[in-house]
């Protein structure tokens, strides 16, 4: 009985880890002249005092379920904190894939994925960024694990790069690449001159008509 109550108390304070093979992380890093991250670069952890708050919510009106996750990344003891939203366009379920040419969550149009990790009073006017989300899992409504990696360049400026990897009770490990790789970069503005093109198309045909 002594064991099985020693037990049951070690899992209710290490609640993250109490999934064997889970993780539960935040890695962040960022450029020189990020305004975000400042270029810092640090793994929190709940054995650092840090605490992790899953939230999923819905953005745009109509939504039938969550369009959007946001993960809270806390420790008020040494005044430290970071949030994290990840959204999914208007109408689809927040699932596993690659979400390119995201805008600043929530005020992302309806057609384009929604992006923000803010932190330390300082977040961003505008962005532009992608992410992956690599594994998310519910329970009773409730997120239960979520894996995801991101870039986000602030003030749409690629010099201004932040680069993360979450994880809560995840089983895939952490992502620590210091920096984003070139061809991902590449597509990147590929995608931003696709929409920049078909934006033009779009505003001469309402001229001409």
């Amino acid at each position: 009985m002594p064991n099985r109550a020693l037990i049951g108390i070690l899992l209710s304070v290490f609640g993250n880890f109490a999934s064997a093979g889970t993780i539960t992380a935040f890695y962040f890093t960022g450029s020189p002249t990020s305004w975000v991250s400042g270029g810092k670069t640090a793994t929190l952890t709940p054995g650092a005092g840090y605490g992790f708050s899953p939230y999923l919510g819905v953005n745009f009106f109509g939504d039938l379920s969550p369009d959007y996750v946001n993960i809270a990344v806390t420790n008020f003891a040494i005044n430290d904190w970071w949030y994290l939203y990840f959204a999914v366009p208007k109408g689809q379920p927040l699932h596993v894939g690659t979400y390119l040419n995201a805008t600043r969550w929530p005020f992302e149009t309806s057609t384009d994925p929604g992006l923000s990790f803010v932190g330390d009073g300082r977040g961003d006017n505008r962005l532009t960024g992608f992410f992956t989300i690599l594994e998310i899992g519910f329970v009773s409504g409730q997120l239960s694990s979520f894996a995801a990696d991101f870039t986000q360049f602030d003030e749409n400026l690629t010099i201004w790069w932040n680069r993360g990897s979450i994880r809560y009770n995840s089983t895939i490990p952490l992502d620590v690449a210091a920096t984003p790789e070139p061809s991902t970069l590449a597509l990147f503005a590929c995608g931003l001159l696709v929409s920049s093109s078909a934006w033009w198309r779009c505003r001469r045909r309402a001229h001409s008509s």
